[in-house]
């Protein structure tokens, strides 16, 4: 993934040692910044909660996916 540093605003959080130590490990790996890890993780935390809003919109708008056809998608699409 590559990146491109924007300005941004600086933010302080507090967090259980375990999960900065892991935050830390991945953010290494990625070869990202942490900054620059932690606010991809988040932004894609909120692009799947919005794809879920949707979703639930959607389902309330149209009716709810039948349960042969999400059978379908879950075939071709495994979960992680």
């Amino acid at each position: 993934m590559v990146g491109i540093w924007v300005a941004g605003t600086k933010l302080s959080v507090s967090m259980d040692r375990q999960l900065a130590k892991q935050i830390r490990r991945e953010a290494r790996a990625s070869r990202l910044k942490m900054s620059s890890w932690i606010t991809e993780v988040l932004r894609e935390h909120l692009r799947q909660k919005e794809a879920k809003n949707l979703l639930a919109d959607l389902d309330t708008e149209l009716g709810a996916v039948l349960d042969e056809h999400a059978a379908k998608v879950k075939k071709q699409w495994p979960e992680d």
